[in-house]
């Protein structure tokens, strides 16, 4: 790797010494949060109709200018938030049974 070393290595050893791949890592966040981070994307496409919208539900207080990607994003970031403050305590975890520590 001339001379640079991986962040992670992913290589085990079995206990017979064959090298093999460890295991997939568990997922961050559940799969409905990843989809909904998607719902919250495709809606803020409204939202660049509001420099030439000025009435209607395109409008800046339009429902779907306005509530839909409010609502969309007032959701996600809090879900999104929880699941990965949760996982960062089975991250280390992983980590420190993998040796990947250094402090």
């Amino acid at each position: 790797m001339n001379g640079i070393e991986p962040h992670h290595d992913l290589r085990t050893r079995d206990r017979a010494g064959r090298e093999g791949h460890a295991a997939p890592a568990a997922e961050l966040v559940p799969d409905a949060v990843s989809w909904w981070g998607w719902v919250t994307f495709a809606s803020f496409f409204a939202v660049s109709a509001i420099p030439f919208v000025t009435t209607g539900p395109l409008a800046f207080n339009g429902v779907i200018s306005f509530w839909i990607a409010f609502f969309t994003w007032f959701i996600w970031i809090p879900s999104l938030s929880y699941y990965i403050i949760k996982a960062v305590d089975r991250i280390k975890a992983e980590d420190e049974a993998a040796g990947r520590v250094n402090a």
